[in-house]
């Protein structure tokens, strides 16, 4: 993908963002480039929280629609609000961000994505949709590539592998986040509620006592590791 900051785009809208139907303008590719540049370029108009809030109830495509039919500028809060009105149908996103995490150079990336809470929201969508947990497996290792996986991105790829029967990825991220000093008393809680959903009760057993020993232990950790053993 070649962008380069302050080239110009003009688009027509046909429909308001609002319409009951709404057919996609975009294929993946020219998505992600036109929403990169606007967030690259850092032009337009701040956004009201009148504003914020209408894009808060739009989906994705439409959001992006409304913003630039109103000029716009796509901060960091912008971004991240995008990332979370991905509904689990929204092919149209979903194509847009494999498109992101795959063929967007690292350099671009860095402009972009400003803390771990990008892919935070990206990854936490896998545990909503099980079409969408490719995405977010391929999303938790571009965090760790550009050395922005964090305790959060860590608790959010156990939850979502747990919540779709991958429980060695789970298994696999648990051990990393220990290794990395990222674990706290919500990876324990994660894991062991996905040992519990996936039926590895000796794994959740273990993860359990583990916590009580490095004082990770609260009252979540002892209700998972309850219903983890009823299972």
């Amino acid at each position: 993908m070649a962008i380069t900051p302050n080239s110009s785009r003009n688009h027509t809208f046909q429909r308001g963002p609002h319409s009951s139907s709404h057919a996609s303008r975009y294929n993946q590719r020219n998505l992600a480039e036109t929403v990169l540049q606007r967030l690259i370029d850092q032009r337009g108009r701040n956004t009201t929280v009148q504003d914020f809030n209408v894009i808060k109830r739009l989906p994705f495509e439409q959001a992006f629609e409304y913003i630039e039919s109103n000029d716009f500028r796509i901060d960091n809060k912008i971004y991240h609000q995008l990332i979370r009105s991905i509904r689990k149908i929204d092919q149209v996103a979903i194509d847009y961000l494999n498109c992101f995490l795959q063929n967007t150079p690292t350099t671009i990336k860095e402009q972009c994505i400003k803390n771990s809470y990008f892919y935070s929201s990206i990854i936490g969508h896998g545990k909503k949709n099980i079409n969408f947990f490719p995405i977010a497996k391929k999303a938790f290792e571009d965090a760790k590539r550009n050395r922005f996986a964090d305790v959060v991105t860590y608790n959010a790829f156990i939850d979502a592998a747990g919540k779709n029967g991958e429980f060695r990825e789970a298994k696999d991220a648990f051990e990393e986040a220990k290794r990395n000093r990222f674990a706290n008393v919500v990876t324990y809680n994660a894991f062991i509620n996905a040992a519990g959903k996936n039926g590895e009760f000796r794994e959740a057993k273990d993860a359990f006592e583990e916590a009580k020993r490095n004082s990770f232990a609260n009252v979540v950790t002892y209700t998972s590791f309850i219903d983890a053993a009823g299972k």
